[in-house]
C-alpha cells in the first residue's frame, strides 16, 4: 500500500510517516491545480491563485467547468459524485475540493472494507436494529 511504512521502529519512522502523509495530501491539491490550470484556465503555467480562492468569485469555473471538475474527480480519484454533493461547499476552491476528495476516498475505502466513516462504529452495510 503506497504511503504506509511497515516493520521499522516507530521512533525512527515518525518524521517519515508524517512526510509521506503530507506528500499524499499535497498530491491531491497538485493534481487538481494542474487539471484546472490546463483544462479550465487553458494555461501552460502553474495555477495562479491561492488554494482558498473561490472558483466562482474569481471566474475560474462556470456551470460547464463544474461539470468538468466533477467528471475529472470521478475519473481520477475513482468514486461517483452524487448530485447532492455538487455544491460550493465541496467544489468552490482547491482546498474545499481536496477536502471533499479526501472524505469521499475515505468513505469509499471504508465501504470496501465494510466499515463506516464517522461517529457510527457499525459497518456501513448493516442497518440499525
Amino acid at each position: 500500500m503506497p504511503g504506509v511504512l511497515h516493520g521499522a521502529p516507530s521512533n525512527q519512522n515518525a518524521g517519515t510517516k508524517r512526510r509521506i502523509r503530507m506528500n499524499n495530501n499535497s498530491h491531491i491539491e497538485s493534481e487538481l491545480k494542474q487539471f484546472i490550470a490546463t483544462n479550465l484556465l487553458f494555461s501552460d503555467g502553474d495555477y495562479p491563485l491561492s488554494d482558498d480562492a473561490s472558483f466562482l468569485a474569481k471566474g475560474v469555473v462556470d456551470s460547464m467547468g463544474v461539470m468538468e471538475l466533477v467528471e475529472h474527480v470521478s475519473q481520477k480519484f475513482g468514486f461517483e459524485v452524487p448530485l447532492e454533493d455538487i455544491t460550493p461547499k465541496n467544489f468552490d476552491s482547491v482546498t474545499l475540493l481536496a477536502g471533499y476528495v479526501r472524505r469521499r476516498s475515505a468513505e469509499a475505502r471504508a465501504n470496501e472494507s465494510g466499515l463506516s466513516v464517522g461517529n457510527d462504529s457499525a459497518p456501513a452495510n448493516r442497518k440499525p436494529a
